[in-house]
């Protein structure tokens, strides 16, 4: 690997992403990824993949203990549906 590829993958960072509420309790998972919305963002890959089970083992828990609140319950579930993307990924630029 030459330096200026190595610089490159240096810049990289990662945004773990949601896709878009259409209302309290529905998401389109099935949206382009230019209409997700960044949950958090990452140096790394593998911090994003680590911050994305944590996040839905810990809603999961709350949605146990509290299984009525329907807007919650979306949120866990698009949480489920989440993807870790590179910030240089073009799919973010579409239209």
């Amino acid at each position: 690997m030459n330096f200026r590829h190595a610089a490159a993958l240096a810049l990289v960072g990662w945004y773990l992403m949601v896709p878009p509420h259409l209302t309290d309790t529905t998401f389109d998972s099935k949206a382009p990824l230019s209409e997700w919305s960044v949950y958090a963002a990452f140096d790394t890959a593998v911090a994003c993949d680590g911050a994305q089970a944590s996040e839905e083992q810990g809603r999961k828990s709350k949605v146990a203990a509290n299984p009525n609140n329907a807007a919650f319950k979306s949120l866990v579930k698009s949480l489920l549906s989440s993807q870790c993307i590179a910030t240089e990924d073009p799919r973010l630029k579409e239209k």
